[in-house]
């Protein structure tokens, strides 16, 4: 495990590095070998020829991964600015006019109408 970690460290840091950038390359480049490891220990790869490119497949999916939380988070933190900075809906001069009106219309007809039925 060693050997593997050793030959193929420098390789998927460049390929992480490239698709995630410098901040998250470390902590992605232990995530895939950890994985690599655990598929390694349950048999999972078969023939020790494929070995790097199975390597490599487990690292492109932890990048996509990894891609896939930064948009969601970057989408959650935008909602959450846009909600932050949206004004309090105030009624536009229009709509006070428009209320103010037809309060004026309902009133005039209730008392238009008999004591009674008011």
């Amino acid at each position: 495990m060693d050997e593997l970690y050793v030959t193929l460290r420098p390789g998927l840091r460049w390929m992480v590095c490239r698709s995630v950038g410098p901040q998250d390359t470390d902590d992605v480049v232990q995530e895939v070998f950890y994985a690599a490891f655990r598929m390694i220990q349950r048999g999972a790869v078969r023939d020790p020829a494929h070995l790097i490119a199975y390597v490599r497949g487990i690292a492109r999916n932890h990048i996509r991964g990894r891609i896939r939380s930064v948009v969601a988070w970057r989408e959650h933190e935008t909602a959450l600015e846009v909600a932050r900075h949206w004004p309090a809906h105030e009624p536009s001069p229009e709509e006070v006019a428009g209320a103010n009106e037809s309060a004026a219309v309902a009133r005039e007809a209730l008392k238009r109408l008999p004591d009674r039925k008011r």
